[in-house]
């Protein structure tokens, strides 16, 4: 790999990372949802890269948690931060960690796939690069016809600024790895949606539809919605957002009168309409080949028809920035493993 040249420039706060390879064989085709073997191979190679301590250690209980790079982005917690106001039970509970995976399809001996990078997490961009190419040495998931983990060669990795959309590779296999140093600047992701929101909401949408592209769980009273109303959809996105806010600053977090305000308006405007969803269970096998169940989830698209008489031009504006955020930070449970994708289409 060639030498890293330092480029400066602003600040991101939230960034797509495309990763292109080849499997280093014609491996098995990945069994169940990929998304859990790349995040497993994710969090592996992160915390191989910088991780002082024995891995027997638990993460909080070191005394380099709230420095390390590794439990910033996979093992946050209310502790990196005991002073927020929505801090929880004692300070040791996970919080919404600042990215997700971007699952794609495998095909042959291609590898695609994308990982998000959210707020504060963008400080370790150069880390998480780093521990992206590592994945490949870590493989994707245990293939039992080769007796070995599914490794891979990552040829290019390009950058999206979901932002302002400027686009550039930062890794090749010619050139190597451009390090980026940031300049110290944030932007409100809210604020920044909700001004994206206004010229649609101008145009008074007469419905609505959320197609999950990928496995998504929004749950209520422990168990998994098949057709969830928009006022689940959006209470999952805006506790989502919030948490985000107060431990990676995006943005100010909503407060719980503004939250409350903008679930039930969600529910005061918009009907479901129709619903074509299919239910299916995800399932974790291990190496040894044990199986665990993670859960119900739902695959398809939901359809809401939208009242403007219920709702005033503030809330909506805040609901529809919330739902344009949620396809870049996904919604539900297990994002971090690429669930809860969705294509949000409006109809005028």
């Amino acid at each position: 790999m060639s030498p890293s040249k330092l480029v400066l420039i602003r600040d991101r706060m939230l960034s797509s990372y495309d990763v292109r390879g080849t499997f280093e064989r014609e491996y098995s085709p990945i069994e169940g949802f990929p998304g859990l073997a790349l995040r497993g191979a994710f969090g592996l190679a992160l915390r191989k890269l910088v991780c002082t301590e024995d891995f027997d250690v638990d993460c909080k209980g070191c005394k380099n948690y709230r420095s390390c790079p590794y439990a910033l982005i996979f093992e946050p917690s209310s502790m990196i931060k005991p002073d927020a106001e929505i801090a929880r039970k004692g300070g040791r509970e996970g919080v919404t960690r600042p990215f997700v995976i971007e699952v794609e399809k495998f095909k042959g001996t291609n590898v695609s796939f994308g990982v998000t990078l959210i707020g504060n997490a963008l400080n370790y961009e150069h880390v998480v690069i780093m521990a992206i190419l590592g994945m490949g040495f870590e493989g994707l998931g245990f293939d039992k016809k080769f007796g070995e983990r599914r490794k891979f060669i990552v040829h290019s990795i390009t950058r999206l600024d979901l932002v302002d959309g400027a686009k550039e590779q930062l890794y090749s296999e010619d050139k190597g790895y451009i390090l980026r140093e940031r300049a110290k600047r944030q932007i409100d992701l809210l604020a920044f949606f909700e001004e994206r929101a206004s010229s649609l909401l101008h145009h008074k949408p007469n419905e609505l539809t959320l197609v999950f592209k990928t496995p998504t769980s929004i749950r209520s009273r422990g168990r998994t919605l098949t057709a969830p109303s928009l006022k689940y959809v959006i209470a999952n996105l805006a506790r989502r957002y919030s948490l985000l806010a107060h431990y990676f600053g995006i943005g100010r977090p909503m407060r719980v009168d503004e939250a409350r305000a903008v679930i039930q308006a969600a529910d005061d405007f918009s009907d479901l309409k129709a619903c074509n969803v299919k239910s299916i269970v995800l399932r974790k096998a291990s190496i040894r080949g044990e199986t665990k169940v993670l859960g119900s989830f739902v695959l398809g698209s939901l359809v809401y028809k939208l009242k403007w008489a219920y709702v005033d031009d503030d809330l909506a504006r805040k609901i529809m920035a919330l739902l344009l955020l949620g396809k870049h930070i996904h919604v539900g449970n297990m994002t971090t493993a690429g669930c809860g994708k969705y294509e949000l289409l409006i109809k005028l």
